[in-house]
């Protein structure tokens, strides 16, 4: 009963960040690559891949970076951006003007209690950030032996 998260090194020439399945009517299974190896890209996988289990089909097998981006993975994602940090909370930084300073959102991220990678990932995303800047502020992971 439960889920099973399990780490895999990345499958050499694809794409995928992750995958969700059910092993039993009652376990399921999500499996992350590490794939780009940023903490919020680890965090935001983790958190789309169990949007999948709460919120579709028990029948299905759900790979993320496979292409495939139907209707139910944009639920997956949304789950995983709301989980990560709330609409209403985020709107409001991003109105306050200042996400462009690393201090203001080292700041935001102490006050809702995650870690500043997650914040610059998704403002890198949204393009409010270009991929280059506050990369300092995302912490790496490698598989070791």
């Amino acid at each position: 009963m439960g889920v099973a998260v399990v780490f895999t090194p990345p499958i050499k020439g694809t794409l995928v960040y992750g995958a969700t399945r059910w092993l039993m009517p009652d376990k399921a299974l999500i499996q992350l690559s590490l794939r780009g190896k940023f903490e919020d890209l680890l965090w935001f996988t983790f958190f789309h891949e169990a949007g999948h289990i709460l919120l579709h089909g028990k029948r299905e097998i759900f790979i993320e970076g496979d292409g495939n981006h139907d209707a139910r993975e944009h639920d997956a994602d949304r789950f995983a951006r709301d989980i990560l940090v709330p609409q209403a909370v985020y709107h409001k930084f991003i109105n306050y003007g200042k996400y462009r300073e690393p201090k203001v959102v080292k700041a935001f991220a102490k006050q809702i209690g995650i870690s500043p990678a997650i914040i610059v990932g998704r403002l890198q995303h949204e393009k409010r950030l270009p991929f280059s800047h506050m990369n300092n502020l995302r912490r790496r992971f490698k598989f070791t032996e």
